[in-house]
């Protein structure tokens, strides 16, 4: 007799933590819904790949729950990457367009956004070696 109470009062107090465990997650994951995502990306001759990785990740923000932005600040590209980007866009209103001269103005345009558009939640150097695949991984975790 003894034993059968204390299974069944363990068996309702894992019962118990499993849907304060589930309520748990609905919510943080019902606050993370709620905050928005700002990506940037730095770039620098990246004709080659901009515009797949723009667009996978449009369609990734389409699909997600976050309200999503992403702003492509450009270095003074010598290829057709800032003439991309800008097509892009102008066909989404999420994506924000800058050509720089310099690291000097790079600095001052990523204080500028943290100020005064929203918090910065990524940046991506897109100048580094592999760090398109470290976008698409992370976007599919974040959004």
């Amino acid at each position: 007799m003894v034993e059968t109470l204390i299974f069944w009062g363990l068996a309702l107090v894992g019962a118990v933590t499993i849907v304060y465990l589930a309520a748990k997650g609905l919510q943080h994951r019902q606050h993370r819904a709620n905050t928005p995502i700002s990506v940037v990306f730095i770039v620098e001759d990246c004709e080659a790949q901009i515009e797949g990785l723009i667009r996978s990740l449009t369609v990734q923000f389409s699909l997600g729950a976050r309200e999503a932005s992403l702003h492509v600040l450009d270095l003074s590209t010598g290829d057709e990457t800032g003439e991309i980007v800008a097509r892009l866009a102008l066909a989404n209103p999420r994506i924000t367009y800058r050509r720089l001269s310099s690291d000097h103005h790079l600095a001052e345009e990523l204080e500028r956004y943290n100020i005064d558009v929203q918090p910065v939640s990524v940046i991506y150097d897109l100048r580094r070696e592999g760090a398109v695949d470290d976008v698409l991984k992370d976007m599919a975790a974040i959004l």
